[in-house]
């Protein structure tokens, strides 16, 4: 046991100090045979520690990105988050949320209930993936290549939770739409509710966590689909803002 940590231990610093390497090179540099280092392989890559392209390269997996993320940045998120969503609710008098990646999952970190006596369930969006929330989209369309891959070996594809989609590259045309809009919509499958989300940027200009709003579709008038976005991008702006300052 003790050995193979060590062997594990190896292609992970080995991997680390590459931007990719295939297995004949890995192999080599490791003094170790290909099957024996296969299998090694194969247990970081479902632990989420390595990743292999399509061309049977390795790389770090998402888990280190996850594992490497300061505390105090965590912290910051969400201390900034539970500011701004309750600053953005009673603004809009609408459901407000704040979500980032944790642990390779899309994680709530802070709510604020609308004012409103009609008001969308919790649990209008709970049952979807990443794919089929309007804060998940945001989050994995401004994530690098190599993190949107690892989510796509996990989760598959979306499907019906967005747009019907069954191929890789129609994914990704989809993550890039979104982020160069700069903003996810999405409606609840009953169409009784809409929820929307934008990114939030971290001093790194990485995006740290997505700010979102959700509201019966009834309320999302004409005027609304004007006011409503404007507010969810100033709130965002500003939790950029307060993150740039206390990170």
């Amino acid at each position: 046991m003790i050995q193979v940590l060590k062997r594990a231990d190896d292609a992970i610093r080995i991997i680390s100090q590459a931007d990719e390497i295939p297995l004949a090179r890995l192999a080599s540099q490791m003094g170790l045979r290909k099957t024996t280092l296969s299998n090694i392989l194969a247990t970081l890559i479902s632990l989420g520690y390595v990743r292999r392209s399509a061309l049977g390269r390795y790389s770090l997996g998402e888990k280190f990105r996850s594992l490497s993320y300061p505390l105090a940045v965590k912290e910051s998120v969400v201390k900034a988050g539970e500011t701004i969503v309750n600053e953005l609710a009673a603004r809009t008098g609408e459901q407000a949320v704040c979500s980032m990646i944790q642990n390779g999952k899309i994680a709530l970190v802070a709510r604020a209930e609308s004012s409103q006596t009609l008001t969308v369930n919790a649990k209008a969006f709970e049952e979807y993936s990443a794919y089929g929330t309007a804060s998940g989209r945001v989050l994995l369309a401004n994530l690098d290549p190599w993190e949107q891959d690892d989510f796509i070996d996990r989760l598959g594809m979306p499907g019906d939770q967005w747009n019907g989609i069954k191929a890789p590259d129609y994914l990704r045309y989809e993550m890039c739409l979104v982020r160069d809009a700069g903003i996810a919509e999405k409606a609840a499958k009953d169409g009784q509710a809409h929820a929307m989300a934008m990114p939030v940027f971290g001093p790194d200009k990485r995006v740290w966590a997505a700010l979102g709003l959700c509201l019966p579709t009834m309320r999302y008038t004409d005027e609304k689909k004007e006011t409503i976005p404007a507010e969810l991008k100033a709130a965002a702006e500003r939790m950029s803002h307060l993150l740039a300052n206390n990170s």
